[in-house]
């Protein structure tokens, strides 16, 4: 009996300083604080992540885990995706099925079934839905991807991420950007040369010397592309501290400039102002399939061609509406993304043409080429709480884009190989847009791109020159368009034969910005002739009339003008006119 005693006054003891210790720990590395804090550490994060109730609980369980251990975990990687604790991301495993080819009916991607080997391109045919689970594991073999012409719906959540990774495991692969590159062109294949030298990207001037072919593939060849050719002559600017490379004189076997007699001895290349004074800097395409090592280990990528999209409002007050596409992209990791095993080429890790699919919890690195592209698009692109890292090419590239809105928010973007953002409007041409609303199935036709017989030219709600009226039931915003025939005559003491007056809601503090997208004179300036724009404030008295003018923009052929930003809530109308006639300059 006493031997039993002892033990148990033994365990007692031991139970005491077990928890005397963890009390100790708790207060060590913040177990120590209130129920209160706790709490409010749990809504913060539930406020930026927008998470719901049953991921409210599973937090608290992991923080309370992780607080108690003895060792430091940050929660939050700077900004863009969360950081998993270790133990939650899911480990490779076994594969259990294999993907691909073309699915012409409503498809989802199990849980229960994967991890998945995609051994072919998936090729989501108009009116389908391919729906990925959360949790999901998907391999691609080497140059193999999805391409979607429908729907396309994978949402993972914040600690069950949908995994996209190449099933190809290269040992050997080349984590390092190259020391060359190719900057202000329309991609990271073509541009002005620069050369990161003493810890700064310097561009290169030959002293009017041209570079031999074989001078310019090794330069391709360094920044592991397999050929290039000389393209253009890049006048010089003041900000890029140029460095003198005449004669770099490579040899055909050369895998990198810096194998090339002129570059073996770096403390010998010549660095100055003077010598590149008033002379141009060389400028460079590339082309070929990838060289650098590893390049095998990518895949394709994610295309989506048009997906089909709804309106949804803009606004409380119910004055603008917007495209919101039916396909969603949220918390997926695309890994090592970017060949194209069709065209031997490298592309986008997300290709995206038409309404892009909101985005959010997105891991983009260690692609091929760009991050995420944008062609085209005609709707507002939004982009939270992601990652865009280390990615071969430009992090975001907004090609063409009519409808100018671009919302990152707690995303980041950084070491990518070209810019972080590269941004161009589109200028001329028509705007094709997808009918709205969910399809159903579309009659194949014989065309060489599948989905142009999806598209619609998006008509203009009024030509001015013709009809001054429109719908004014329609949301904002309106496309107008003004085609003033060359050749036509009126009298200045007639009223113009092209204006519009637009009905703005009244009592409302909203900002009404008028784009322009394309702008044609066959006038000639040179014979004193000149056009303007109009903006003044609408006169419902007299609609020939202003009642106050506003902004008066020349028109000139070729020349976008820039953006004006109307705010005032007093104000019913705004009224547009063209008008013509002997330039006083």
């Amino acid at each position: 009996m006493r031997k039993s005693e002892k033990r148990q006054e033994k365990e007692e003891e031991g139970g005491m300083a077990s928890e005397t210790h963890k009390k100790r720990r708790l207060e060590r590395y913040g177990g120590g604080a209130s129920c209160a804090s706790t709490h409010a550490l749990i809504n913060m994060i539930q406020f930026k992540s927008r998470l719901k109730t049953p991921f409210c609980l599973l937090l608290q369980a992991i923080l309370f885990i992780y607080i108690t251990d003895p060792f430091s975990w940050t929660y939050v990687e700077a900004q863009g995706q969360l950081k998993l604790p270790p133990g939650l991301r899911q480990q490779r495993q076994q594969i259990r099925h294999a993907v691909g080819g073309i699915y012409s009916d409503n498809t989802t991607l199990f849980f229960r079934n994967s991890p998945f080997r995609v051994t072919e391109d998936i090729i989501v045919n108009p009116g389908v839905t391919l729906e990925i689970e959360t949790g999901v594991q998907l391999y691609f073999d080497t140059g193999v991807g999805i391409k979607v012409y429908g729907v396309l719906r994978a949402i993972g959540n914040e600690f069950a991420h949908i995994e996209m990774l190449p099933f190809q495991e290269q040992l050997n692969y080349e984590e390092n950007m190259p020391e060359f590159r190719l900057v202000d062109g329309p991609s990271v294949r073509q541009g002005r040369l620069q050369m990161k030298y003493r810890d700064r990207w310097r561009s290169v001037c030959t002293m009017v010397t041209n570079w031999t072919s074989i001078d310019t593939g090794v330069a391709c060849r360094s920044m592991g592309y397999s050929d290039g050719g000389f393209w253009r002559w890049y006048r010089r600017v003041n900000d890029t501290y140029p460095l003198a490379m005449p004669v770099p004189g490579c040899l055909p076997s050369a895998k990198n400039l810096w194998e090339c007699d002129g570059f073996k001895e770096p403390n010998q290349i010549r660095m100055s102002e003077n010598l590149c004074q008033g002379e141009d800097d060389i400028g460079l395409y590339c082309w070929g399939p990838p060289t650098f090592n590893g390049w095998a280990r990518h895949w394709k990528g994610i295309q989506i061609f048009n997906s089909p999209f709804y309106y949804v409002p803009n606004d409380p007050d119910m004055v603008a509406a917007q495209r919101e596409s039916h396909s969603r992209l949220e918390f997926i990791d695309i890994m090592y993304a970017g060949y194209d095993g069709y065209t031997k080429n490298m592309t986008a890790a997300l290709y995206i043409e038409g309404v892009p699919p909101i985005m959010n919890g997105l891991r983009i690195q260690r692609s091929a080429r760009d991050g995420i592209h944008f062609y085209e698009p005609t709707g507002p692109i939004i982009l939270a709480n992601s990652t865009v890292a280390d990615n071969r090419g430009h992090g975001l590239v907004i090609e063409n884009t009519t409808d100018g809105r671009l919302f990152v928010n707690w995303t980041l973007i950084s070491g990518n190989y070209g810019d972080g953002i590269w941004y161009r409007q589109r200028y001329g041409g028509a705007s094709l847009v997808r009918q709205p609303g969910m399809p159903g199935r579309y009659k194949r036709e014989l065309t060489s791109s599948p989905h142009l017989h999806l598209m619609n030219i998006e008509k203009p709600r009024a030509e001015i020159c013709e009809s001054h009226k429109y719908n004014e039931s329609l949301f904002f915003p309106h496309l107008f368009a003004i085609h003033l025939q060359n050749g036509s005559t009126y009298s200045e003491l007639q009223p113009r034969p092209c204006w519009i007056q637009v009905r703005l809601p009244k009592r409302l503090d909203y900002v009404y910005t008028l784009q322009f997208l394309s702008v044609a004179n066959r006038n000639p300036h040179q014979f004193g002739s000149r056009t303007d724009l109009i903006v003044c404030d609408g006169n419902f008295t007299f609609v020939e009339l202003c009642a106050r003018e506003r902004f008066r923009l020349p028109i000139r052929n070729g020349v976008i003008p820039q953006s004006v930003s109307i705010s005032e809530k007093n104000c019913d109308s705004f009224r547009f006119i063209i008008s013509s006639g002997k330039s006083n300059l």
